[in-house]
């Protein structure tokens, strides 16, 4: 299962890099997000131009994740096996990030996150200087 959704994000990058250079070269701000973006999509993106910042935010462990699809879709019930691959694609994500130099972040506390998020992106703009 893990595969295969790494498969779909490779597949959909060549769908979604032209949106990002269309709005890197009408210098348009915007905030992408998804489920199917990935760190080398963020590392192209931001080695095309130094303006363009990304950060990748990955829950640590199934555990949390679990509870985050209870709370979000509680018909559906218990969702183990979901989270777990969740969570393993989410060390992927950190794997990949760590190898491109992309920030990755923990949500946590969700009261601050946007800081958190800032914060990252910030040094990237130091690291690029």
């Amino acid at each position: 299962m893990l595969d295969r959704q790494i498969d779909v994000c490779q597949a959909m990058m060549p769908a979604i890099a032209p949106v990002i250079a269309n709005h890197v070269e009408t210098a348009m701000p915007f905030v992408l997000e998804g489920d199917f973006l990935t760190p080398e999509a963020a590392h192209s993106a931001m080695q095309a131009d130094a303006r363009t910042r990304a950060v990748f935010l990955v829950e640590p462990g199934a555990d949390q994740i679990l509870a985050n699809f209870l709370r979000r879709e509680p018909r559906k019930g218990m969702q183990g096996k979901r989270a777990e691959v969740s969570a393993l694609f989410g060390e992927w994500l950190q794997t990949e990030c760590r190898r491109l130099g992309v920030p990755v972040v923990v949500p946590r506390p969700w009261e601050t996150v946007a800081e958190i998020v800032l914060a990252a992106t910030a040094e990237i703009g130091r690291a690029h200087v």
